[in-house]
């Protein structure tokens, strides 16, 4: 249900703007609600203190999509 409905929202929005600039607002205002949230726990996100951070969170990630325990 949740894929049909953003398939279907991805077609409506294809109809009113580009998904290219769509995509890119969303990401933007997704990236700047994470530095907000870490200004509001008074901490740093982890990433700035290693690059090896930022490179294992979407690896976790698929590791727990794809391997249900």
């Amino acid at each position: 249900i949740f894929s049909f409905l953003c398939l279907l929202m991805n077609f409506y929005i294809a109809q009113k703007i580009s998904i290219f600039y769509f995509s890119s607002s969303v990401f933007a205002i997704a990236w700047i609600g994470q530095f907000y949230g870490h200004q509001i726990e008074g901490k740093k996100p982890s990433f700035l203190k290693d690059l090896q951070f930022l490179m294992i969170g979407p690896a976790w990630v698929m590791q727990n999509l794809f391997l249900k325990k």
